[in-house]
């Protein structure tokens, strides 16, 4: 956005008018920017003799332009740009990766909370006092980020952010909660532990969490359609199954409508397979085609259509993700763009000017990094980028710049042979395209590694919401030699080598045992009717819900790992091997096809 004509009166009486940068930065009141006439050896040796106002100008413009390319990588929203001179220290204090690390360390510590509050794991209890304290330490610095981001965010955008709404809320909570326990110095019932990886999930060094959260939440419609429809065939097979089973006496599980939708819940996890089905089976032989029917509806289509629906549903966000993050990416660089051009020329950037930017984008980078950068950029060779151009920078600011050698090596001239021949073997090794073949794998792999480990992040975070909640409603309750007179009484029974009353949610750590447990889904119920029989019909429902939760997060998953060896598969077909020719042209034309 121009300034008024008064400052450019003020520069014209100062600078010439190529001097002049072609748009003022919009976000800071002051006057602005800088230019000279472009000598690269000027700028490596450091010479510069503009006057100290022009200078300040420019150096605003830099700032602001790396700030566009900061929110296009991050994939941030421009309505939250700073807009003003007092909200530009508030965004650098946030925006900096001391504070990333503060903020993260805040986070982690909420979460290990968990270890050291009641019920607390054996050795590692606090007093209530100072565990309260360390949470409202922790939740200090949560406090002062959003401080900070309502000052330069202010008010309307702000609210309007579903994340920072939803952080905002969740701290509220945790400090009345926190003031509470420091009070009273005595632990109250706190489920909204629970809700502390809201804190992680949010922090800057989380995204791909983040990413993998949001792909699940947007997955959740044709998930909910599926789930919908299997309950609903559900609940038909338990109508049928308690009018032709309830009438013996020896069937436990149909005796009612509300244990028959138990059951066949439970046998779509396969757990309580064929046990579920040899009372009828032994009464009937033809009873065993409900039970059949059931599964190959149930478990064998259904199941399988969920996945298929979700990976079609996964596979197209994807594409409009990628979609949406390179359009958002190429306006950043629009928006820099137009900060980093003089009013003399207007559509080409100069060297000094982008090497401005770097030193705010990329402040680690070296002199000869940065023209390099520049240099890998500008592929018309006119010494000048244009948007076009410009549009790259993300992927080359990326590179890692290394000496090129000749094909002289060091070895050749040494004096001792043994030494000779095996870095010559070494050499022969690492030529042999084999080797690259291996390279490449081992790339590929890692790439997988590190998407799938946000994916296990994300899995160990609704552990932890379900062991906070677990331990909140059965932490205490003993299952030794409970049961009797059931069908599980055995398995909870020392004297009859039943040992499933160590599963319990008496401490974090043993929450997670015991979820995992779960998750495998082999006996799980055994556990669900223990609690059922100390507590109440309704302790299922958290049963069901971490099942169900678990079974979203783990389709998911698959139509993730389906999707990564589809697009290596495709790739490589497309690209004809790794030995392929014209590899970078195939490589644009893949990935042009996938738009």
């Amino acid at each position: 956005m121009n300034e008024s004509a008064s400052i450019d009166r003020h520069f014209s009486l100062n600078v010439h008018d190529e001097d002049i940068p072609n748009e003022f930065s919009s976000s800071y009141s002051s006057t602005w920017q800088r230019t000279s006439s472009f000598n690269i050896d000027h700028l490596l040796l450091g010479v510069d003799n503009e006057t100290d106002e022009v200078k300040k100008t420019w150096n605003m413009n830099y700032k602001e332009a790396s700030i566009y390319l900061e929110e296009g990588y991050n994939n941030d929203k421009f309505d939250h740009h700073p807009r003003s001179r007092d909200a530009l220290p508030a965004y650098l204090i946030v925006h900096n990766r001391y504070f990333y690390m503060l903020d993260l360390i805040a986070s982690l510590v909420l979460l290990a909370l968990a270890f050291f509050e009641r019920p607390a794991v054996p050795g590692f209890e606090l007093s209530p006092g100072i565990h309260a304290s360390l949470e409202l330490l922790a939740l200090s610095v949560v406090s002062v980020e959003l401080f900070m981001k309502l000052r330069w965010m202010k008010l309307k955008p702000f609210l309007s952010h579903t994340r920072t709404v939803i952080k905002l809320i969740t701290l509220i909570i945790m400090i009345i909660e926190a003031l509470v326990v420091l009070i009273r110095l005595y632990p109250h019932f706190r489920v909204t532990r629970a809700l502390r990886p809201v804190f992680l999930i949010d922090n800057y060094y989380c995204g791909g969490i983040r990413r993998v959260i949001r792909q699940i939440l947007q997955s959740l419609p044709p998930i909910i359609d599926m789930l919908l429809l299997l309950f609903f065939f559900m609940l038909i097979f338990s109508l049928v199954g308690f009018y032709l089973f309830s009438s013996n006496p020896n069937d436990s599980y149909f005796s009612s409508l509300e244990r028959s939708f138990i059951s066949l819940f439970v046998l779509l996890t396969t757990a309580n397979y064929p046990d579920v089905m040899m009372p009828s089976y032994y009464r009937n032989s033809w009873s065993a085609l409900f039970f059949i029917a059931f599964l190959v509806i149930h478990l064998y289509f259904l199941m399988n259509l969920m996945l298929a629906v979700v990976y079609e549903a996964f596979t197209r966000m994807e594409r409009i993700k990628f979609k949406k993050l390179l359009l958002h990416r190429r306006s950043a660089c629009h928006h820099a763009f137009r900060l980093l051009v003089t009013r003399n020329n207007p559509t080409q950037m100069s060297f000094k000017h982008f090497a401005g930017l770097m030193n705010f984008y990329k402040p680690n980078a070296t002199k000869k990094e940065i023209y390099l950068m520049f240099k890998a950029l500008d592929v018309n060779k006119s010494m000048t980028l244009t948007l076009d151009e410009f549009f790259n920078v993300y992927e080359i600011a990326e590179l890692k710049w290394v000496q090129k050698h000749d094909n002289y090596f060091w070895f050749s001239n040494s004096k001792f042979l043994f030494i000779r021949r095996i870095c010559e073997m070494i050499k022969e090794l690492v030529s042999n395209k084999w080797f690259d073949i291996a390279v490449n794998i081992t790339i590929g792999f890692s790439i997988f590694w590190q998407r799938f480990g946000s994916v296990s992040v994300v899995v160990l975070i609704v552990y932890y919401f379900f062991a906070i909640v677990g331990m909140e409603i059965f932490s205490g309750v003993n299952l030794k030699n409970c049961c009797a007179n059931t069908s599980v009484a055995q398995y909870f029974s020392p004297s009859q080598n039943g040992y499933y009353f160590i599963n319990n949610f008496d401490n974090v750590a043993r929450s997670y045992v015991t979820l995992f447990e779960l998750m495998v889904v082999n006996n799980w119920y055994v556990l669900m009717d223990g609690y059922a029989y100390k507590t109440s019909e309704w302790s299922r429902l958290y049963f069901m819900f971490f099942y169900i939760i678990t079974l979203i997060v783990i389709t998911v998953v698959v139509a993730f790992v389906l999707d990564a060896f589809l697009f290596r598969i495709q790739y490589a077909r497309k690209m004809g091997g790794i030995e392929g020719k014209n590899h970078s042209s195939n490589a644009k034309s893949f990935i042009h096809s996938l738009n």
